[in-house]
């Protein structure tokens, strides 16, 4: 998730924001999360104790990858432990976003 952020989410200087990431933990230990955001160079946000969320999305199964539109609807979804894939995950995000073009 971290390179899909860095090649869409994260905000360049004079440019729009393209995608928003936005990781989601059940953990109620803000210290354990921190540490792992540390741990594994997360530059993306992190929202703790995100039950709520889980329910709304119907979230049966952790970790979980949603993509969700602008509109809040899920575009595409991935469970269980995702490892990236630049080409199939370029082509989901580009199809939902209009054909956006990833930054280098």
């Amino acid at each position: 998730m971290e390179k899909l952020y860095q090649k869409y989410g994260k905000q360049k200087e004079n440019e729009p924001q393209q995608l928003v990431i936005l990781g989601i933990t059940s953990e109620k230990d803000k210290v354990k999360v921190k540490k792992f955001v540390t741990q594994n160079k997360i530059t993306f946000p992190i929202l703790a104790e995100g039950i709520k969320a889980f329910k709304d999305y119907k979230v049966t199964q952790l970790p979980t990858v949603l993509f969700i539109n602008k509109d809040g609807s899920v575009c595409s979804a991935h469970f269980g432990t995702v490892t990236y894939d630049e080409p199939k995950f370029d082509a989901e995000i580009t199809g939902f976003m209009g054909g956006a073009t990833p930054r280098k």
